[in-house]
């Protein structure tokens, strides 16, 4: 379980993530993932993405190199430019025909369709 001291959570926009990395699980009643959330956050190697989150914003995780995996539900439905930029061995995770296939499409990045919960 996250230590909810490493997230900055301001009216459902999780504004930052000041934690350690690794495998993250952001937590339940966040909206929005704000723009360059976890930027430069060098040793996060996953992210699970609740269901009820709308939107990642731009650039909300470049520079992340260790990253590998990211789960995206389908109620995200927009995901501003560069969100991955510099996640080269990401693959996104996700139900088929939603929003975060579409982007992996269009910006080249690994995808694996997810069963619908």
């Amino acid at each position: 379980m996250e230590n909810m001291q490493d997230f900055v959570i301001k009216e459902g926009v999780l504004d930052k993530y000041k934690g350690p990395g690794g495998d993250v699980v952001i937590p339940e009643g966040v909206t929005e993932i704000g723009n360059m959330a976890f930027y430069g956050c060098a040793n996060l190697t996953s992210v699970t993405i609740p269901e009820g989150v709308k939107k990642i914003g731009w650039n909300a995780f470049d520079g992340c190199k260790k990253l590998t995996s990211v789960t995206i539900p389908e109620s995200v439905t927009k995901i501003g430019d560069l969100a991955f930029s510099g996640c080269k061995k990401l693959t996104i995770h996700a139900p088929a025909g939603s929003a975060a296939e579409q982007y992996a499409k269009e910006n080249g990045i690994r995808f694996e369709a997810a069963r619908k919960a």
